[in-house]
């Protein structure tokens, strides 16, 4: 049971870290395109 539980946890964190990980580059991304959209033009 607790090693089912710890990997849960382990789960779970991992998953969060990616989430926020993916959402921090889309909007690092989103700020590079701007900017290179303005020096572009």
């Amino acid at each position: 049971m607790k090693v089912s539980e710890t990997g849960r946890k382990v789960y779970l964190g991992s998953n969060i870290l990616k989430t926020t990980i993916l959402k921090r580059l889309r909007i690092i991304g989103k700020t590079i395109d701007s900017k290179s959209f303005m020096i572009g033009v």
